[in-house]
């Protein structure tokens, strides 16, 4: 979504100052709000915004698939934002390499690269209450650019570390089977392989 980093600045300060006009009102009606890692935050960035408001009454959805694309390391994501998790985007993940980067692809549970057992451990010791809510997304695969300089602008430096993790993250686990795509398809068509794949997420959780 940003080009340059002076958005990026623009939109965490904003963003700031909006969690904090809503925390009273939650805090008045009772309610906590959950903070999804949504691309648009680094984990210690994340925790920061935590411990700069510091209230019970904001909290994190941890989407575990999400950080993959900022090059952090799904469960290192995890392990440190569990503390502060009462929900979870339980998801699988697939990833492709390409020239400039790789392609990440949420698929159906057990099918994917991600250790479920371990996610959902993680998070429940921290919380024995999380709620877990199955987002298995059919659509095209995101493009993660991060071979290319346009993709490090806007961060305030380029990890060249994490790049790395990442890149060999994606060689050591190609996909299992084609990750699921929408181009092309009628809306009847799509909706059908959403059924499929949730039902086929749900199926996989019960076994």
């Amino acid at each position: 979504v940003f080009k340059t980093l002076d958005e990026v600045h623009a939109f965490r300060r904003d963003g700031l100052a909006r969690l904090r006009l809503a925390e009273p009102i939650a805090r008045k009606h009772g309610l906590v709000l959950a903070m999804e890692n949504h691309k648009d935050f680094l984990v210690p960035e994340q925790i920061d915004i935590l411990r700069q408001i510091d209230s019970e009454r904001l909290s994190v959805l941890v989407d575990h698939g999400n950080n993959i694309a900022m090059c952090e390391q799904p469960y290192a994501v995890i392990e440190a934002l569990a503390p502060y998790a009462v929900s979870c985007h339980l998801k699988d993940i697939a990833v492709q390499a390409t020239e400039d980067g790789f392609l990440i692809s949420e698929v159906p549970f057990g099918t994917g690269m991600l250790d479920l057992k371990r996610i959902v451990g993680t998070l429940a010791k921290a919380n024995p209450a999380i709620d877990f809510h199955v987002e298995m997304a059919t659509r095209d695969p995101l493009a993660v650019p991060c071979r290319t300089n346009a993709y490090w602008a806007v961060f305030p430096e380029r990890r060249e570390a994490d790049l790395q993790r990442t890149l060999a993250m994606v060689a050591a686990n190609p996909p299992k089977q084609p990750p699921p795509t929408i181009t092309g398809l009628s809306a009847e068509r799509i909706l059908v392989n959403e059924e499929k794949n949730n039902r086929a997420c749900f199926q996989w959780a019960v076994q």
